[in-house]
């Protein structure tokens, strides 16, 4: 699993973004290999019971994705915790003491260009759209040198979108940074710890989440 960032596609020139427009473009004018269809979620689970201890808890962020062979993360302000599926299912075993709050999903395209996997979706949080979400991974590196790598993966970004195009979120170096170093995750290599994390973080700061 390569370094990756996350951004939501948030204007052209003049033409409100779609994810129809922007496969096109992949596939005609990029010439992007098509991977098959991508699903991501994240629920939001809080202690089911108030009580003592309840509160220093926090939340718990379940993150599920059909990249690879199917991935689970569980994020919670003590750390990150991946897995199979079969993680998933411990959550839901525990449902006497979570219970969900929020949920967000995305459903779309993964696709293959060179070195780079860029995972392309609609965002939703119920029945609200939220615009279309793009995860880029750079397959050959687990370089967490944050200000080169943010560079080259908004660098590909710029190449591959649409003339015109803008993004928001990505990777914020210094913030990112202080961040894993307060959970354990450490500034390197690149873990899929670490993309767990960031998906949690990027919905807390789009305020899907």
């Amino acid at each position: 699993m390569g370094i990756s960032t996350i951004v939501r596609w948030t204007s052209t020139d003049q033409v409100t973004p779609s994810l129809e427009r922007l496969r096109n473009h992949l596939e005609r004018d990029v010439g992007a290999n098509s991977l098959g269809r991508w699903q991501l979620a994240c629920r939001v689970y809080h202690p089911a019971k108030a009580g003592s201890g309840s509160g220093s808890m926090g939340p718990l962020y379940v993150v599920t994705s059909t990249e690879g062979t199917g991935r689970v993360w569980l994020v919670g302000r003590d750390g990150v915790v991946e897995g199979n599926r079969e993680l998933e299912g411990v959550v839901h075993r525990l449902r006497s003491l979570w219970t969900v709050r929020q949920s967000a999903s995305v459903e779309g395209w993964s696709y293959s260009i060179g070195d780079f996997i860029l995972r392309v979706g609609s965002a939703s949080v119920g029945t609200a759209s939220k615009g279309i979400i793009m995860v880029v991974e750079y397959l050959p590196s687990v370089s967490l040198e944050a200000q080169l790598e943010g560079a080259l993966l908004q660098g590909f970004l710029d190449l591959v979108l649409p003339k015109g195009s803008t993004t928001s979120g990505g990777w914020d170096a210094e913030t990112d940074r202080e961040a894993w170093e307060s959970i354990g995750l450490g500034h390197s290599p690149w873990t899929g710890r670490h993309r767990g994390w960031q998906y949690v973080a990027f919905f807390q700061k789009q305020k899907m989440l």
